[in-house]
């Protein structure tokens, strides 16, 4: 693994945990700010100020603050080429919003990054429903 692919790996890690609980402290840095994200529930968010009204919305949700979501990671690639980079994973995921919303699911998710002043921030994010067998896929 080269520097590049280590360190989106690292801040793909780093994403997943923040992921867990909401972290807009975490996102905020390193999202750019015109992000585009097509969210496991069914919408799709424009612009950081978007995401993170979203983030915080949701963990006001939380039934139990204290207990992290679930999101364990499968199949996961990475792909840098000069500036950019793409991760895609499968993943299963366990959320509890309360009575809003709650994902007890597989699912899948394509990140990319983009090297912006010497680091990589997340350009865009894609979340959604993971039903393998369909017409012969995985």
């Amino acid at each position: 693994m080269n520097a590049d692919e280590a360190r989106v790996t690292e801040l793909h890690e780093q994403f997943i945990v923040a992921n867990t609980h909401e972290d807009t402290d975490w996102l905020g840095q390193h999202i750019h700010s015109d992000i585009t994200w097509f969210n496991l529930n069914k919408s799709n968010y424009f612009g950081d100020a978007a995401i993170i009204t979203l983030w915080k919305w949701l963990y006001e949700q939380r039934p139990d603050k204290t207990q992290d979501a679930t999101i364990v990671v499968s199949e996961r690639t990475i792909k840098v080429v000069g500036d950019a980079a793409v991760v895609a994973y499968n993943m299963q995921i366990d959320y509890d919003f309360g009575e809003q919303a709650q994902f007890h699911q597989g699912g899948r998710g394509t990140e990319v990054w983009l090297r912006t002043d010497g680091d990589y921030k997340l350009a865009h994010f894609h979340c959604s429903e993971h039903e393998p067998g369909i017409m012969g896929g995985q």
